[in-house]
């Protein structure tokens, strides 16, 4: 499979799936910098969102 079809498939699967998680009750999300070299922060974001 190529990379643009895979790309469509994310684009047309995924995302929906992503967006519906985003607002069914019980399910919690956070937004990580994977960017950031301090772990820690993006630790403290997951904790927050698990409580």
């Amino acid at each position: 499979m190529d990379c643009r079809k895979r790309l469509d498939n994310f684009w047309r699967i995924t995302m929906p799936a992503i967006e519906w998680l985003r607002t069914a009750p019980g399910i919690k999300f956070s937004d990580i910098d994977v960017t950031d070299p301090d772990a820690d922060k993006n630790f403290v974001k997951i904790l927050a969102a698990l409580n």
